[in-house]
């Protein structure tokens, strides 16, 4: 299991969608969502704002598949 942080980029299939509806696969969730310097546990029901930054947990072979969804920022 690897932890991405990701940063929401305008125009990203992220920017708007909701939790629930984002492509990340079985092996992949939103863990942590930080908005404005405020950490927001999300559910499914949280939109997503560009510049929000996200925590997602996936497990390594389904890391790929989150690439066309957010900019990465780094991997732990």
């Amino acid at each position: 299991m690897s932890a991405i942080e990701f940063r929401v980029a305008a125009g990203s299939p992220a920017d708007g969608a909701r939790v629930g509806d984002l492509p990340l696969g079985e092996g992949a969730w939103v863990s942590m969502v930080v908005r404005e310097g405020r950490l927001l546990p999300p559910n499914a029901d949280t939109v997503l704002h560009p510049g929000d930054e996200v925590l997602v947990l996936v497990d390594p072979e389904e890391e790929p598949a989150l690439e066309p969804v957010f900019s990465r920022i780094f991997a732990t």
